[in-house]
């Protein structure tokens, strides 16, 4: 049975869709200069070989140091021992991915002020507004130009000014478990926080709630609409409207596997620990060989049962 809200009290608002660029078109990639006295350390943390290999090789040529990390586990002690300047993220590594790395970074006395610079191979609007979300100044998108590497750290760096600092994140930007609500203002307040939306992002997503909503009353066995809708919801923080509409359409598209990864990770983050196991138990049947999926249900298969 497919199950359409109803009563939900999006705001009217102007279609506009805002994703400022990460890195001004105006900014040149510059070597350091060589009256620099200590050239800035960057930590790489990637379980790629070969990513860090290039990223060092591009590093090194243009002054800087380079601090390769391999294993995400072992990140944290690295960098207490060396601090750098500036740190490069991997989202999609195994046992813990980037996001969960950079909020522990962020919550670790002596490594919270260290800009991040997030990568990744797959590019999409949700990607850049989680890593917003989690503290990461920047973005990239890999295979990465090595002009584009070098401007976006003398962004970030402010070149001539090392080591760079930031304000700690704020610590009442946790989230709790999401309770019923009529008014789902609370959630777009947490998300504006969670997420880094900004107010344009904000009325476009509020907007395409209302399109997706109105269109799944008169065509609710429409699979993309869903999609979307779960999208939207999630990016909103209404976790279980996003639930919903991806389960609704698993299950007028039950090929589309991918949704079981998407629903497992929603799960975690709403404490339904055996329904993420479930989920991730049913990603893994169809992918295999998916490292991080399952290194988070070995984690949570390692969590005591309550």
């Amino acid at each position: 049975m497919i199950t359409v809200p109803c009563g939900w009290a999006w705001e009217n608002q102007s279609y506009v869709m805002d994703y400022p660029p990460m890195c001004p078109a105006s900014l040149m990639a510059k070597p350091i200069p060589q009256n620099q006295v200590a050239a800035p350390l960057i930590a790489c943390i990637d379980d790629s070989r070969t990513v860090q290999r290039q990223i060092s090789l591009t590093l090194t040529a243009a002054g800087y140091k380079v601090l390769p990390i391999t294993s995400p586990t072992q990140a944290k002690s690295q960098l207490l021992a060396t601090p750098p300047a500036l740190i490069l993220l991997d989202i999609v590594m195994p046992e813990v991915d980037g996001y969960e790395l950079c909020r522990q970074i962020h919550r670790t006395p002596g490594l919270a002020e260290i800009p991040i610079l997030m990568l990744t191979a797959a590019d999409h609007p949700i990607f850049r507004i989680r890593a917003r979300g989690v503290g990461a100044e920047d973005f990239l998108s890999k295979p990465i130009a090595p002009d584009i590497l070098l401007a976006h750290l003398a962004k970030l760096l402010h070149l001539g000014q090392f080591p760079t600092r930031r304000p700690p994140m704020r610590q009442d930007f946790a989230i709790p478990s999401p309770t019923p609500t009529l008014d789902p203002k609370p959630y777009w307040d947490l998300a504006s926080q969670r997420l880094g939306l900004s107010n344009r992002q904000r009325q476009t997503l509020i907007t395409t709630g209302q399109k997706l909503e109105r269109a799944l009353m008169n065509q609710p066995q429409r699979a993309d609409l869903w999609e979307k809708l779960g999208m939207v919801s999630y990016l909103l923080n209404h976790l279980t409207l996003a639930v919903l509409a991806l389960n609704n359409a698993l299950k007028l598209m039950p090929e589309h596997h991918y949704h079981h990864r998407n629903l497992g990770w929603l799960a975690e983050e709403l404490q339904e620990i055996e329904s993420a196991i479930q989920h991730y138990q049913a990603w893994l049947g169809v992918v295999p060989d998916d490292v991080y999926v399952q290194g988070r249900l070995n984690l949570l298969q390692r969590q005591p049962q309550a």
